[in-house]
């Protein structure tokens, strides 16, 4: 059985650990099953290993789709370099500056708290 959503829609948050430093608001939640298999079928490569390694027990908890005012990348460099599985250099940089820009993040629940 889910426990509540810790987070409700409109809900100004920050996250602690992943994505860059900003408040945005909580703009829906997904159970984190539903998400990981939709976003899985649609794009099989995509990795979760950062959320894995900070959060062993997203899977069985929610996710947040997290709006900003200003678009932004939706991952930090270290993230990049986590996902590529190597150090920063010239080619990494070109990658993450080659990155679309979206006004909407997904965080898992444990990486945010309540703004303010």
């Amino acid at each position: 059985m889910w426990d509540a959503a810790k987070f409700n829609c409109y809900d100004r948050v920050v996250s602690k650990q992943t994505g860059l430093p900003g408040v945005g608001r909580v703009a829906g939640v997904c159970n984190a099953v539903a998400y990981f298999n939709n976003i899985s079928a649609a794009n099989p490569k995509l990795s979760f290993r950062r959320w894995d390694e900070l959060y062993s027990d997203w899977i069985d908890k929610y996710v947040y789709y997290v709006y900003y005012d200003k678009p932004r990348k939706t991952l930090s460099k270290e993230e990049l370099s986590v996902h590529y599985d190597r150090e920063w250099d010239e080619e990494l940089e070109e990658v993450y500056n080659k990155l679309p820009e979206y006004h909407m993040a997904v965080y898992v629940e444990d990486d945010l708290e309540l703004f303010g």
